[in-house]
């Protein structure tokens, strides 16, 4: 190559092959940190349901309705989401939706009423659901191939140390007298702390910062950042795959991919019932003759069961079958609740967390393990679809979990009951992934991204 021309680097191939670096930890740490308050947001309402619905007389079936809003205000956060990325990038919307929620969860607790509780969560849930999958993005983008699926599963420890702080700073705040909108109040407040720290610290999409905002040099310099001796200062960049134009939903679909998708979002859906159970569980646990307090803190230690499948799912899907290891998970997920079923007229508290633990490792690493599984079962060309796709099709079953209990619970359904349907979704999820995984038995990892591979509209860089 002559002096003249330019070296070109394809930011594709060089954040994949990267080795790790600090930038790399950093870049997690901040994603975690979005994940942590969006975890917090997220689960802080159904800590103080049982206060809240006695001090506003909402019934059990109304406080399902307002779960149930959040979940398609998520929806419309996955829409927007996808359809804002790529025109002001992933940096922006992470920092819109942290403030969206930020001051819609503090307008929820000052409301006072069911319909602005209602509201308000809407609104917020459109900004939780956003941040999550563009932080996922983030990720999936910036760390290097071989540790994708892990790191995606890692920075959801994030999300359920927010999940698990919403329990104790609820608990330590209701003990101490406030009110049930204090905890709430705590959370927006926190997000919008987070602000300035993302304005400083969180980057933006290489690809976006090359091919739609045409900001070369700000994306060489991130580059720099991470691999300072292997960039020359003058590199020219170029994307490496990318999303074709007119790249849509039906891309997921083409080509025989379609069963494939749909046994994926039938999972994702599934799962997501089963949470909007879980998000039920003080409630369960009271109606089952514990008190609020110990209610309170086995939730927590029932969260806290994601922590664990945070440090392992990932791993374990980076070295075995990641299909049969998402759906061993729904089984022994079925399995836990029935156990669940069995313990509840017992009203015995350590009964209860062993078997809530095992249900909420499996539905927490489930959790993950739908995003680790898109990030790399679809090509960048279709991974931002399919991971919208996928995560907002499984909010399906956060409309449709909230609302189904909140029918048992007016219906006088036993809590033994209520907990053994947890079971039925579970198993339904666990013959889908099955079924998946028949379809690429043998054929590895590697074999399963190729499924999904990019169709003749699809776009490569002149570097491959």
């Amino acid at each position: 190559m002559s002096q003249t021309e330019p070296v070109l680097v394809d930011t594709d191939e060089a954040l994949g092959n990267a080795k790790l670096e600090p930038y790399h930890f950093l870049v997690g740490l901040v994603c975690a940190a979005v994940l942590c308050v969006d975890g917090y947001n997220a689960s802080v309402l159904s800590y103080v349901a049982p206060p809240m619905s006695d001090a506003l007389g909402i019934s059990r079936a109304a406080l399902g309705s307002v779960l149930s809003a959040s979940a398609v205000g998520s929806i419309l956060g996955l829409l927007l989401s996808s359809y804002l990325t790529p025109r002001i990038g992933v940096r922006l919307v992470i920092i819109a939706s942290v403030i969206l929620f930020g001051v819609s969860e503090i307008c929820a607790a000052l409301s006072g009423t069911l319909y602005g509780v209602g509201g308000f969560r809407f609104a917020a849930a459109i900004g939780l659901s956003a941040a999550m999958v563009s932080a996922v993005s983030v990720v999936g983008e910036f760390l290097p191939l071989r540790w994708r699926s892990s790191a995606v599963t890692y920075i959801f420890l994030g999300h359920t140390l927010g999940q698990m702080s919403s329990g104790g700073v609820s608990h330590v705040l209701l003990d101490k007298g406030f009110s049930w909108q204090a905890p709430i109040v705590f959370g927006g407040v926190v997000a919008l702390v987070l602000t300035p720290v993302l304005i400083a610290l969180l980057p933006d999409s290489p690809e976006y910062l090359i091919n739609r905002s045409k900001t070369p040099e700000r994306a060489l310099a991130l580059l720099r950042r991470i691999q300072s001796t292997a960039i020359p200062a003058a590199a020219q960049l170029v994307s490496g795959v990318k999303e074709a134009p007119k790249a849509s939903v039906r891309e997921l679909f083409a080509e025989g991919k379609g069963f494939l998708t749909v046994l994926f979002w039938i999972a994702s859906a599934m799962n997501l019932v089963v949470a909007a159970f879980m998000g039920f569980l003080p409630i369960l646990l009271v109606d089952s003759g514990l008190k609020l307090d110990k209610a309170i803190l086995i939730t927590v230690f029932v969260t806290a069961a994601g922590i664990m499948a945070g440090f392992t799912v990932g791993p374990l899907m980076d070295r075995l079958n990641p299909l049969l290891v998402a759906c061993s998970l729904m089984v022994v997920g079925a399995l836990s609740a029935t156990a669940l079923a069995i313990v509840a007229p017992l009203s015995v508290v350590y009964l209860f967390a062993a078997a809530g633990f095992v249900l909420g490792y499996c539905n927490s690493g489930m959790s993950k393990g739908v995003f680790a599984l898109a990030v790399y079962l679809y090509p960048t060309a279709v991974r931002s679809v399919g991971l919208s796709w996928t995560v907002g099709v499984g909010r399906l079953g956060l409309i449709s979990g909230p609302m189904l209990v909140g029918l048992m619970l007016q219906a006088s359904w036993p809590t033994a009951m209520v907990f053994q349907a947890a079971a039925v979704p579970l198993l339904i999820g666990a013959g889908a992934l099955f079924l998946a995984s028949g379809q690429l038995r043998g054929k590895g990892r590697a074999a399963a991204a190729r499924a999904f591979e990019p169709g003749p509209g699809q776009v490569r860089s002149a570097s491959r």
